[in-house]
């Protein structure tokens, strides 16, 4: 009870600094130039209903209650794969087998693999493949409900490893006929293996602990494509999952709008593979963004009246999400802009947009922190504890990108994201993000050539502030490419010796 009143007071001053904030910056804005409106607005706008809705998920933060489930329950436990490593499959699929509620265990493949049809023969599991791979996971998914008749069915990533206790801790939950499916906590076993791999483990767990809970509080939990049982009878209602490059929220989506329910079990009883280099993390994030603009212009406006208020609330925050990165994109260039050719009048209105920038973020981190330290639900990693801001902070440019082709419908492939690291030729990969530094580092340099004053240092401060907040992806590229070098050392060593 203590820390809920505290949190209330904090919220309360968060929402006094939104509002300070938007003053301020509505009037200098006016003040200033009234073209600055159109050029800050849609960046402000988008801040503020990103920080006020994640607040407001906060305030409805609720611990879910262990329920018993049923016995003599019909579970089918599917595992996708497409061309995944055997070893990794075969890791999966034991993992599955060994769940102790009586179940039957599914390989899905998309690979049409002669290798994994024998290991789920010797494995004892089912073996299911379908010609072609049209519509990837979601049609895998969909050939596999056809050819079973469990009531309930848990679906896992081939790179996920469920606790025997899984369905013995999900299943009770179903007792209300309205729940449509239950969304156990992503978690991980391999945070510890490179930078990019805790950064990717650090976003996680804040996602799953704070954030989740909020999301459960309001009633709309989310599916996320692998630890999630789904009732037959919801995907049914469907006519089955529903496919896109972000097939686990599209199908989400669809099922609040039809009035189905949804629970979350905040407890680990399953653990995967996160990104271990730069090259699998911005593919992953390209493919995950893409799809999740894909949503936000072209099925929420569609299903919004279908579903309740805070549902829509909750949806608006998790699909404007990525929209942070046209926003530190905006950032960036009109700090590069002002360096380069700014005037006395910008450099005075940029330096009172900062500075009234302040309360509102010394709030947010505030907040975050306290949410944070009260409501984590896994141990905190002391290895690279900035990881993970760092790590989304440098996504700028992906997010981005994803942002353009969701405008210009540029089509994004399907793209499993890589189980295995690629350490070759990292830097491709982070070119704009060099450039940009460069851009800022030269920007500094020729304003303090031209002539200084107060508001154009306090620019000049905030441009190495954003060159300090590559660092952290600068140092991951660096990490993957020493440890390709020492791999191939390695190699070359044992070559040496075979020979």
């Amino acid at each position: 009870m203590k820390k809920r009143t505290q949190l209330s007071l904090l919220l309360v001053l968060g929402g006094l600094s939104v509002l300070y904030s938007f003053t301020r910056w509505f009037q200098l804005s006016v003040s200033y130039h009234p073209f600055l409106i159109v050029l800050v607005a849609l960046a402000v706008i988008f801040c503020l209903v990103q920080i006020v809705l994640q607040w407001y998920l906060f305030s409805c933060i609720a611990p879910p209650r262990y329920i018993k489930p049923l016995p003599n329950l019909r579970v089918d436990v599917f595992v996708p794969c497409y061309n995944e490593p055997l070893w990794l499959v075969e890791q999966a699929i034991s993992a599955a087998m060994v769940i102790r509620y009586p179940h039957q265990t599914h390989l899905l493949d998309d690979g049409h693999k002669v290798e994994y049809r024998r290991l789920a023969e010797k494995l004892g599991a089912f073996y299911l493949s379908r010609t072609g791979n049209e519509d990837y996971k979601a049609g895998n998914i969909n050939y596999a409900l056809a050819q079973t008749n469990g009531e309930f069915v848990a679906i896992f990533d081939v790179d996920h490893l469920p606790a025997q206790n899984f369905l013995d801790r999900v299943l009770g939950f179903f007792k209300n006929p309205k729940i449509a499916f239950v969304q156990a906590m992503l978690s991980h076993y391999n945070d510890d293996e490179s930078y990019v791999a805790t950064g990717a483990a650090q976003r996680n767990d804040g996602f799953f602990g704070p954030i989740m809970l909020g999301l459960f509080g309001c009633r709309c939990v989310q599916a996320f494509g692998s630890n999630c049982v789904f009732r037959r009878g919801a995907l049914d209602s469907l006519g089955g999952y529903k496919p896109g490059l972000a097939e686990d929220l599209i199908t989400s989506i669809h099922l609040h709008s039809l009035g189905w329910e949804s629970y979350y079990v905040p407890e680990v009883l399953a653990k995967g593979l996160e990104p271990v280099d730069i090259a699998s993390f911005f593919k992953q994030q390209l493919k995950w963004s893409r799809g999740v603009f894909t949503i936000l212009w072209g099925i929420l406006p569609r299903l919004a009246r279908k579903m309740s208020f805070r549902k829509n609330l909750a949806y608006v925050w998790r699909l404007t999400c990525y929209l942070w990165g046209p926003v530190i994109t905006f950032h960036i260039m009109l700090t590069i802009l002002l360096l380069f050719y700014g005037s006395e009048i910008t450099f005075a209105y940029f330096a009172d947009y900062l500075i009234n920038s302040v309360p509102l973020v010394l709030m947010f981190i505030l907040i975050n922190q306290f949410v944070d330290n009260n409501y984590r639900l896994v141990p905190k990693s002391t290895k690279y504890p900035f990881a993970g801001s760092l790590l989304a902070f440098g996504t700028w440019p992906v997010y981005t990108l994803s942002f353009f082709y969701s405008v210009l419908n540029i089509r994004v492939p399907f793209m499993a994201t890589p189980k295995e690291a690629n350490r070759k030729n990292l830097a491709k990969f982070i070119l704009p993000q060099i450039v940009t530094v460069l851009f800022l580092l030269g920007g500094c340099i020729w304003r303090m050539i031209v002539g200084l004053n107060a508001d154009s240092l306090l620019t000049i401060f905030f441009a190495l502030s954003l060159v300090l907040m590559h660092c952290g992806l600068f140092f991951a590229v660096f990490q993957n490419s020493r440890a390709a070098s020492s791999s191939t050392n390695h190699s070359m060593d044992m070559v040496d010796r075979q020979n």
